[in-house]
């Protein structure tokens, strides 16, 4: 069973693999997860880390979450999750960037709650493909 992670409106975002990478729905490779929770996109970009079932950003926000998340914030309905298309080719992964000292979680979501959470340049483009968007 793979887990799938949505936005602040419910909309399904990513589901992470038993490889421990997350995923995008059209297949695109996202982030990498590392044992001791922090989420690294595969430049090695810092993200975030994973939490009782959530992401949170680096400021300690919620950016996406698994329907195994409890505890603030609030959590809309979720949506329908589109089918997954089979996963592209994993890149090299760069060298993680160290994490700085992690913030204490607040109740409020990320500024970004989608696709952007992993590749700033991706959000945009994916939900424009979303049917129905």
């Amino acid at each position: 069973m793979t887990l799938v992670f949505y936005g602040e409106t419910g909309r399904p975002v990513a589901w992470i693999g038993a490889d421990r990478c997350f995923y995008l729905f059209d297949g695109t490779p996202a982030a990498w997860l590392a044992r001791s929770g922090v989420v690294h996109a595969f430049d090695g970009r810092y993200l975030g880390w994973l939490q009782e079932g959530a992401l949170w950003d680096p400021a300690g926000r919620c950016a996406l979450f698994s329907s195994a998340a409890n505890g603030s914030p609030q959590k809309p309905a979720l949506l329908p999750t589109p089918a997954r298309t089979e996963p592209r080719r994993i890149p090299n992964r760069q060298a993680p960037q160290r994490p700085p000292t992690r913030p204490r979680r607040s109740g409020l979501w990320a500024d970004v709650t989608d696709e952007g959470f992993f590749c700033p340049l991706v959000s945009s483009d994916v939900v424009r493909k979303q049917p129905g968007r």
